[in-house]
């Protein structure tokens, strides 16, 4: 399991901006392995969770780094 940098992780958040989505990333250091979260804007469209998901998918793919978002609501996700 790849640990993110904070740079990993400030660079995500310009992928997002780049694309306009009003969604902010947030790192959750945690024992054992890290959590990240996305909180949608309040006035963001309804497919902004989808694109960001989507988005960090593919980002982070590129970069040999799996993520798993929960099944709950799908704003907490887990590089695996």
């Amino acid at each position: 399991m790849k640990a993110l940098s904070i740079q990993d992780v400030l660079d995500a958040r310009a992928a997002i901006a780049a694309r306009g989505l009003e969604c902010t990333l947030h790192l959750h250091d945690a024992c054992g392995r890290q959590t990240l979260s996305l909180e949608v804007g309040e006035h963001a469209p309804q497919e902004t969770l989808q694109q960001t998901r989507e988005l960090l998918t593919e980002h982070f793919a590129a970069r040999n780094v799996s993520i798993e978002f929960n099944k709950y609501d799908g704003t907490v996700f887990y590089v695996v």
